[in-house]
């Protein structure tokens, strides 16, 4: 299969093959997984030749830290859940309540239950019975900030790729 799916997307010129198989992986870790695959293999068989300055390798590897490092943000967001909530302190009538997102989880469950050493932590808790690992509106916007800029680097790597590629097809540009 793995032969089969090599000689059919090396021959996909207009690359709709190759992107409907990037995303019939469902997973972020597979899509990494193949993608670094690939450019591995770039590098070694094509890019070599077009990449005259040698920049790919390193883009890369800092670009595959990044995304790997947002990994983990970016499967809280994916995963999680808008949730409200509403409590009184202390036997008060007076209600407050919350809307807050949720990562991981689709209730606010023994997962998602805050840790209690002490009385200090108790007494948080009873004041703010709202899950520890719940993210702010300013979370997910710095995460949303942190994600844009990697989709920058991104293009500016796809665009390195391009311009190597064209380099070999053509080596008087």
């Amino acid at each position: 299969m793995a032969m089969l799916f090599g000689t059919a997307v090396s021959f996909d010129r207009n690359e709709r093959g190759a992107r409907r198989a990037f995303w019939a992986v469902s997973s972020f870790d597979g899509k990494l997984a193949m993608l670094n695959e690939v450019i591995k293999e770039f590098d070694k068989d094509h890019l070599v030749v077009g990449d005259s300055r040698g920049e790919i390798p390193g883009k890369w590897a800092a670009l595959y830290k990044q995304l790997r490092k947002r990994k983990r943000v970016r499967n809280k967001l994916a995963h999680g859940v808008v949730r409200g909530m509403e409590w009184s302190r202390g036997g008060s009538k007076e209600k407050k309540s919350d809307v807050f997102f949720l990562p991981y989880g689709n209730s606010y469950d023994d997962t998602n239950a805050p840790i209690i050493k002490s009385e200090s932590d108790l007494s948080q808790h009873l004041r703010d019975p709202r899950p520890p690992n719940r993210m702010r509106k300013a979370d997910i916007v710095q995460a949303r900030h942190h994600f844009h800029e990697i989709e920058k680097d991104l293009e500016e790597f796809h665009q390195l790729i391009v311009a190597a590629m064209r380099r070999l097809e053509d080596p008087s540009e």
